[in-house]
């Protein structure tokens, strides 16, 4: 446990680009106590991109049962400290905040959710996405493998509205 946290802790890695990412952490955090909206929403928008600095490689997150690095870990928490600065602040006018968080949504995507497979997951699956629907975080794409493809099925054949009805619910497991 103690190399894992070891691990966790030393910034430095040939898998992604610790560097920049600690300079983009600290440019951030400086802004955002700056206040500097304006200049952190271009920062945001360069930078925000699907794997930036190679953040999202799969061996980042295969050495430890959960999280990883901590400076990779700080910098999201950083981004969104930034982005809700962005959504609250009076500066920007609705129509800035809209156009900045659509072409943020270009460039980073939408989440999807993939179910695993493994006929015991199939009642959690359900669950999941009850509790996932009325916190109204039902991401656009469900897809999985098995059971998981089964319970994505059934959820992504009905309408939003029916996905929350309990008796729709219960056709699959008793709550």
């Amino acid at each position: 446990m103690e190399k894992l946290n070891e691990w966790k802790n030393q910034d430095e890695s040939t898998i992604y680009d610790y560097k920049r990412v600690n300079h983009c952490f600290a440019s951030m955090k400086t802004l955002r106590k700056q206040n500097a909206v304006k200049t952190l929403s271009h920062m945001l928008r360069q930078d925000l991109v699907k794997n930036f600095c190679s953040i999202s490689h799969p061996d980042l997150y295969s050495k430890c049962h959960f999280g990883t690095k901590k400076l990779i870990e700080k910098y999201h928490k950083e981004v969104v400290k930034c982005i809700k600065l962005i959504a609250e602040t009076p500066k920007l006018n609705n129509q800035q905040k809209l156009t900045f968080f659509s072409e943020t949504r270009h460039s980073f995507g939408h989440t999807a959710l993939m179910l695993s497979g493994g006929a015991c997951f199939g009642k959690f699956h359900f669950g999941l996405l009850r509790v996932l629907f009325d916190s109204d975080l039902m991401p656009r794409t469900v897809c999985g493998s098995s059971i998981g493809g089964l319970v994505a099925a059934c959820i992504c054949t009905r309408n939003y509205e029916k996905v929350g009805e309990v008796s729709f619910i219960n056709q699959y497991f008793s709550i």
